[in-house]
């Protein structure tokens, strides 16, 4: 699937990890996982990248952007980095992500 912002938009987890990515519709996301501060900053949907910036106040990498190669494909979320020098955000954004299930 092309990715565009309409299909990033919402909350994916990865049950491994216990991690929780959310994507907001305001261009806001947050990055959740064990043992560590959320990681909070500004995302934007280029061709079939996401685009991701730290807040210059995140407990990791402050500042930093990252670019990922992003494909959504049956409620998945596969992000390839090709750009990022923040090994805590790569780490997880690497090992993918589920759709969240509304309640």
């Amino acid at each position: 699937m092309v990715v565009n912002s309409s299909s990033l938009v919402g909350d994916w987890t990865n049950p491994q990890q216990k991690s929780r990515l959310r994507i907001e519709e305001d261009g806001r996301y947050s990055l959740s996982y064990p043992g560590g501060e959320d990681i909070r900053g500004t995302w934007r949907a280029v061709e079939n990248s996401l685009v991701v910036v730290n807040d210059s106040d995140a407990p990791d990498c402050p500042g930093a952007e990252g670019c990922y190669k992003a494909k959504v494909e049956e409620g998945k979320l596969v992000l390839s980095p090709f750009n990022d020098d923040c090994p805590t955000r790569k780490e997880h954004f690497a090992a993918g992500f589920s759709r969240k299930e509304k309640p």
